[in-house]
């Protein structure tokens, strides 16, 4: 698209052919010729040359100042040259006193124009560099001079707005425009709506109006598609390049409110987004190399399909997932129950991998490949045939899965199971005491969060499972998934139906029942002493543990982010403190205050790297954190996307994300432990990144490190000063010492 200053000028040279507009003095066409080559230039040293050129000729020429910012490589060099900018172009309009007499029809006159553009500039850039009153004051006054807002003025504002909280101002920007009918104000009285309303029938039907008008913009607010850096050069009401350009304005506004991500999922039904941030799937190559290597298990065959079922819902009518399920009928084992999340159906290959990884990563014996791999589809058959021969495992086409069709038929029985009628309880209760007893026979009864993430009603959940088995043979007897935690009448029944009709040998009564809390002893022992069974509290139940993670495991939604809690040395007051810094941090907002190629050098002497180079994330409003490189010229590479930059950095990343990113074991810590969150949208995501894009969890130290530098940032960026400081905060371990210095 042509720059809007040289489509400007082919409306001044029909204006002067007319007669209309006065002929520009000699000195001052030539400066405006040569901005506009300036803009038609594609080297930026070439354009910033020729408005020097330019100012030389003619001083007063604002255009110059605006080209000149608008190829600044630094926001501090912008704002000098936007606010000369906005000086010569006041004083061609007869200095500050005299501006008034535009007032109301700025823009409609050419020659207000320059001033009108470099006092936006000035604006945008004060708020990259913080400013944000400032900012808001020149974008004000540039509504007053100009209330028809040719240069959607009102826009930048209300991003302003949104992201400082002001939702009295917002609300009376937005009722002054009432017939817009963009994305900005139509979001914008949707996120208005749920931050005065929360959800809410009125503030719900607010959304669904905005989103009838740009269906685009949720998957990104919600983190489905990722924004590209670049905003589109124009954009038309209702389409994609709307939703990207109101998004790259607003996304901080929508993060910064609790819970909005949520709500907007909710409302809209809105699937859950797959985790940029998780383990890349092995590729083929890497795997023919690790498994061609493991042992050939002779006349093991696995059975593979791809099943469709409504997954913790409780409801048979609910919208199915996709189950990747891998069987050892021989031994009647189940290898793997994957969810499949993408809504398209999953590819040969995709499918393939997920098979071949499980050949490393058994839920029980020595790693190894089967003989055979059996399915039911001719497209497995022709796709997987020649990359299992690499392996040595044949590929064979069958009529049936028997075992796979009882493991599914199962599970579906389970997952539309409802709640018993009073009727029927009663009549099982009545059943149940003329069943035998086996009184020497110990049950064992546990509940756990499942470590997969469903959607219910366009809400992430992770389902709880409940299971009955007996402690004598191993078997799971009962089993009841839920998107509720247990309840007392939900555990009696699941007991009930594993006595009435247990998934293995025929009914009857144990002689005791262990559980694993006092409160769900006292909700079965009504039920469970006129049957003569014995309940009992225990604060260890091994063998239920083990089948809950076998289970949780073969539920997985795939590779997960290795747990915080997990790394060797960390303890989860480690943990713990580095929440609670997290929390206070958000809370905070640091971001505000600083922009976002500033870096802050911190020194520490207790550890053995003792400088790193931190810089807040935020600005954009795309991810909210903290990162700390080691290297300073890798980070400058960083900041100024060179290539294979990312391969060489080294750094310790702090993100916030929903609760689903992070690892699950972290997250139910979290929850036991009632660790410090600031909102649905800030559970920290915490990695190490190490040169090569290798990523782990962080060591303890890195921890204390991390959690002092988010206690320390924000208390050195309140400073008046721009000076040095050495602060001492305290930490899950006790206290760290920093020296703190701003590098810009």
């Amino acid at each position: 698209m042509p720059h809007p200053f040289a489509m400007e000028g082919l409306l001044r040279d029909a204006l002067r052919q007319s007669g209309m507009l006065e002929e520009a003095g000699a000195p001052a066409a030539e400066a405006w010729r040569l901005v506009e080559q300036a803009y038609c230039a594609q080297d930026r040293k070439r354009q910033r040359q020729l408005a020097q050129h330019a100012l030389e000729i003619d001083p007063d020429c604002a255009e110059a100042y605006v080209c000149l910012a608008e190829t600044a490589s630094r926001a501090e060099e912008a704002l000098s040259a936007w606010e000369q900018g906005v000086a010569v172009a006041t004083r061609a309009l007869g200095g500050a006193e005299s501006m008034d007499r535009y007032a109301g029809h700025f823009w409609g006159r050419l020659e207000t124009r320059p001033y009108m553009r470099a006092r936006l500039g000035l604006a945008q850039c004060l708020w990259t560099l913080r400013r944000q009153e400032e900012a808001v004051a020149h974008c004000r006054e540039l509504l007053r001079l100009n209330p028809n807002d040719n240069q959607g003025v009102r826009y930048v504002l209300s991003s302003y707005l949104c992201e400082l909280g002001r939702d009295d101002q917002w609300q009376q920007l937005l009722d002054e425009y009432p017939d817009d009918a963009s994305a900005e104000w139509h979001f914008g009285r949707a996120l208005l709506a749920y931050r005065r309303l929360g959800d809410t029938d009125a503030s719900r039907a607010v959304l669904q109006a905005a989103h009838a008008a740009n269906p685009y913009v949720v998957e990104y607010l919600v983190g489905n598609r990722p924004l590209d850096t670049q905003s589109p050069p124009y954009f038309a009401l209702g389409e994609d390049s709307e939703a990207c350009s109101y998004v790259g304005a607003f996304l901080s506004g929508w993060r910064g409110t609790p819970g909005a991500a949520a709500w907007l999922r909710r409302t809209l039904q809105t699937a859950m987004p797959t985790s940029q941030r998780e383990p890349p799937r092995a590729s083929w190559s890497f795997l023919k190399g690790s498994v061609g290597d493991l042992p050939l298990a002779t006349g093991e065959v696995w059975q593979v399909d791809v099943r469709r079922m409504p997954l913790g819902s409780g409801d048979r009518d609910a919208t199915p997932t996709r189950i990747l399920a891998v069987t050892n009928a021989d031994q009647g084992e189940i290898i793997l129950l994957q969810p499949w999340e993408p809504e398209a159906p999953p590819k040969p290959r995709d499918i393939l991998i997920a098979v071949v990884t499980a050949m490393r990563n058994l839920p029980s014996g020595e790693p190894r490949r089967p003989e055979a791999i059996q399915v039911l589809q001719k497209t497995y058959r022709r796709s997987w045939t020649p990359k299992l021969a690499e392996l040595s495992v044949r590929c064979e086409l069958i009529d049936d899965c028997e075992f796979l069709d009882t493991i599914m038929d199962r599970l579906a029985e389970r997952e539309a199971s409802c709640p018993l009628s009073e009727h029927e309880q009663q009549r099982r209760t009545e059943s149940v005491a003329d069943l035998p007893q086996e009184s020497d026979e110990v049950w064992q009864v546990a509940a756990r969060k499942l470590a997969t993430w469903i959607i219910d009603q366009g809400e992430p959940q992770r389902p709880w499972a409940t299971l009955v088995a007996s402690l004598d043979t191993g078997c799971i007897l009962g089993q009841k998934v839920s998107l509720e935690p247990p309840t007392a009448e939900m555990l009696w029944e699941t007991v009930l139906a594993a006595m009435v009709s247990p998934a293995a040998g025929p009914p009857h009564l144990p002689g005791a029942i262990e559980v694993h809390s006092e409160p769900w002893r006292d909700a079965l022992l009504p039920h469970l002493t006129p049957l003569g069974v014995a309940c009992q509290a225990c604060s260890q139940l091994e063998r239920m543990d083990a089948l809950l993670d076998d289970l949780s495991n073969h539920l997985s939604s795939g590779p997960q982010l290795a747990a915080m809690i997990d790394t060797p040395g960390v303890t989860l007051r480690h943990v713990g403190g580095l929440f609670a810094a997290a929390a206070e941090f958000y809370r905070e907002k640091p971001w505000r205050s600083v922009p976002g190629d500033v870096a802050i050098e911190v020194r520490c002497d207790k550890f053995q790297t003792s400088r790193w180079h931190a810089v807040v994330m935020g600005q954009s409003g795309m991810t909210f954190g903290l990162a700390m490189y080691e290297d300073w010229e890798v980070l400058q590479a960083l900041l100024r996307e060179a290539p294979d930059a990312d391969r060489r950095n080294s750094a310790l990343s702090l993100m916030y994300s929903e609760a689903f990113e992070i690892a699950v074991r972290d997250l139910d810590a979290a929850e036991r432990e009632d660790w410090a969150v600031a909102s649905p949208e800030a559970y920290p995501l915490v990695m190490r990144v190490n040169p090569g894009m290798a990523v782990r969890p962080p060591l303890a130290w890195e921890l204390e490190l991390l959690e002092g530098c988010l206690r320390a940032v924000p208390l050195f960026l309140r400073q008046a000063q721009r000076t040095p400081a050495r602060l001492t905060v305290p930490i899950s371990s006790g206290e760290l010492t920093l020296d703190l210095r701003r590098t810009d």
